[in-house]
């Protein structure tokens, strides 16, 4: 029995496959992708947003102000 031994490496337990790799590369990514776009899209409109009420808020107070030198 000892003559035919077999030459057989025990597989390493922590091992992920490749094609397990990729299939969640293949999941994830375009999850990630709209997140993404997603995000940038709210936030584009939050910038928008707050330089509209800064710009108001300058030209209010340059009128005021120039209310307040011709009066």
């Amino acid at each position: 029995m000892n003559r035919f031994k077999l030459n057989i490496t025990p597989k390493m337990p922590g091992l992920v496959p490749p094609l397990v790799m990729v299939g969640v590369l293949v999941v994830l990514l375009p999850v990630f992708i709209l997140m993404t776009l997603d995000r940038v899209k709210k936030q584009d409109e939050f910038i928008r947003e707050r330089f509209l009420i800064t710009g108001t808020s300058l030209i209010r107070t340059f009128e005021a102000g120039t209310r307040i030198g011709l009066g």
